[in-house]
């Protein structure tokens, strides 16, 4: 990726790519860099994207009334030089980008944990240094417990600017745990700006970890797709369904999968969400054309809302795109196409396809299609025998076999039993097809005690 170093309005300045007509400009908060921004350029350069930066005065610790006239000059530069313009303000950047004249003129303005009520900000400073605003305005400035400076002159220029005129697409990402720009508080502005708002679950103020950055990442790609604003509302309708308590339920079934990507959303309020989505159908496309998803939930959401489809073609190629980004059992359960019910010869081929894939929750889905579709009156042996020639090391492909093998003894017993018998299974499968088998209402006292017997050790 082509950098070069440059200065734009007398601050140190780097440029991300070859010079196209679409801009990013990045500002960065306090105590960061212009060279933060190398990682978004690394997104969004191959898209066609020139990614402009700057080294704000004393690393962002710098004045509002000073430096804003010079972003404000950059902005109005860049405009001029592009077709598309996007800002992207990071904390106290952020604060400075909304001031600026220019910030209406660009096209897209995103906004990562922003500061985005400044007087309420030094209030709360005030207040736990246990200074009032009289005592103030005759010191000028105080520090806080942190070491910040509070200044008399900064609270006044903060209320005589405290209304932004914004472009039409204003989008933001804060954290569930920011202090500095609180949930309510990003609420409040996002609902007077008309502006989309995704909330992290979980994270503080700074987004710098691994899980972090992705949702950064998929954050600025979802703000900057030409459905953007399809993208987001999604989103920001999963967010609304969010449930504590269901969150940290769903996070102990799925070890594997970072807190940080659950939000919290019930299995029944995600289904209708995906059935008044899939009645929106340019929207649902989007939505479906969009991976890999940010979270969990969203996953979950695509499942359902695939599942809603009645074209067998299409939903065999929407599968195909959607099952490498599957990454839990969950989601890999709750995604059944309708349309394969009534095409199950035409769904064979694809099955197996699905077994010989090299991606677990791939080779999961394909057995859990055979246990979905063929265990009842389209039961065939040649069906057991694709599921016994799995060989995997992966636990949740594993369970899904013994959990195909139960539930094909309560239906099929005679026909399936000799899997047992025969010892065509291996070890561990055997074993837990009998335990999920005795566990099973469908199966008789008398089974049971068979079963027991065939326990291998």
């Amino acid at each position: 990726m082509k950098t070069t170093h440059t200065v734009l309005s007398g601050l140190p300045a780097v440029i991300y790519g070859e010079k196209t007509d679409r801009a990013l400009f990045y500002v960065h908060g306090k105590y960061g860099c212009k060279e933060e921004a190398e990682g978004i350029a690394a997104l969004l350069c191959p898209a066609g994207y020139t990614v402009f930066a700057v080294d704000l005065p004393a690393k962002g610790d710098c004045l509002p009334w000073e430096i804003c006239p010079v972003l404000d000059e950059i902005i109005a530069s860049l405009r001029g030089d592009c077709s598309f313009l996007a800002l992207l303000g990071v904390s106290i950047g952020a604060y400075f980008t909304l001031l600026t004249d220019s910030v209406s003129l660009s096209d897209r303005l995103l906004l990562l944990s922003p500061v985005v009520d400044m007087v309420s900000l030094i209030g709360g400073m005030m207040e736990e240094t246990g200074i009032g605003e009289e005592e103030l305005k005759e010191k000028k400035t105080a520090v806080s417990k942190n070491g910040d400076l509070i200044s008399f002159g900064y609270l006044t220029y903060a209320r005589a600017h405290a209304e932004y005129a914004l472009p039409p697409f204003v989008s933001l990402l804060t954290a569930e745990n920011d202090p500095l720009t609180p949930p309510e508080k990003a609420k409040a502005f996002a609902e007077k700006y008309g502006a989309y708002r995704v909330r992290y679950p979980g994270g503080e103020h700074w987004f710098h970890t691994e899980e972090e950055l992705r949702a950064r990442d998929l954050w600025i790609r979802d703000s900057l797709s030409e459905n953007g604003g399809v993208l987001l509302s999604v989103r920001a309708s999963l967010d609304s369904l969010a449930d504590p308590a269901y969150r940290v339920f769903q996070k102990k079934l799925m070890p594997d999968i970072p807190i940080d990507r659950v939000v919290g959303v019930r299995t029944p309020e995600a289904r209708k969400l995906a059935k008044a989505l899939s009645k929106k159908p340019e929207e649902a496309k989007i939505f479906l054309s969009s991976l890999p998803h940010a979270s969990y939930d969203e996953n979950n959401l695509h499942g359902f809302l695939l599942s809603e489809c009645r074209d067998f073609d299409t939903a065999v190629r929407l599968t195909d795109t959607f099952l490498p980004y599957v990454d839990n059992w969950a989601t890999c359960d709750q995604t059944r196409p309708k349309a394969f019910d009534k095409n199950r010869e035409k769904l064979i081929p694809h099955i197996d396809r699905w077994l010989a894939d090299s991606h677990p929750f791939t080779v999961r889905f394909g057995i859990e299609m055979l246990m979905n579709f063929f265990l009842d009156g389209a039961y065939e042996d040649a069906y057991s025998a694709r599921v016994a020639a799995v060989k995997s090391e992966e636990y949740y492909v594993n369970m899904m076999s013994a959990w195909y093998f139960a539930t094909a003894l309560a239906k099929h017993w005679d026909e399936v039993l000799p899997y047992l018998t025969e010892h065509r299974l291996n070890q561990w499968v055997h074993n837990k097809t009998i335990r999920k088998a005795i566990e099973s209402d469908r199966i008789t006292p008398e089974q049971k005690a068979y079963l027991r017997t065939l326990t291998v050790s």
